[in-house]
């Protein structure tokens, strides 16, 4: 297993849905469109900030992790298969991380088209999408094979 969340394994995970745009809003501040690179960036930047500030800088109740540990923030928005729609599917999947400890965070983004006939179908894909994504950018020595 390359990603564990818990006490034991000494990490933290932190998960959010947000479907509505009003939830949306209140953790990601306004946005005219939802589906969109900038708002991509908007919801991996508070996420990455809730990192620095809650976990390194220990402002959670069981202090903070200090500069030794490297962080990664991951979003996706996306507009899947709609019931008797035959609108685009498309969205952007996304990751803030360092590649080492104390390292400026890096920005990958890729616009996705998804062509699964079923909205479970592109959950499932761009959820293997993301998982390969945070793995490869989290596992990786070689800049080369990220760039």
């Amino acid at each position: 297993t390359f990603l564990q969340a818990g006490a034991a394994a000494g990490t933290v995970a932190k998960s959010v849905s947000a479907y509505d745009m009003q939830m949306s809003d209140a953790l990601y501040g306004t946005s005219k469109r939802y589906v969109t690179k900038q708002r991509l960036i908007q919801m991996m930047d508070g996420e990455y900030k809730d990192l620095e500030n809650y976990v390194r800088e220990g402002k959670a109740a069981w202090g903070g992790r200090g500069p030794e540990v490297r962080f990664f923030s991951f979003a996706a928005t996306l507009a899947a298969k709609a019931y008797m729609s035959d609108r685009e599917c498309e969205g952007w999947i996304g990751l803030m991380y360092q590649h080492e400890a104390g390292a400026e965070p890096s920005i990958v983004s890729v616009h996705v088209r998804m062509s699964d006939p079923t909205a479970p179908q592109q959950g499932d894909a761009s959820g293997v999408l993301g998982t390969n994504l945070i793995y490869l950018l989290t596992n990786s020595t070689d800049p080369y094979v990220v760039a």
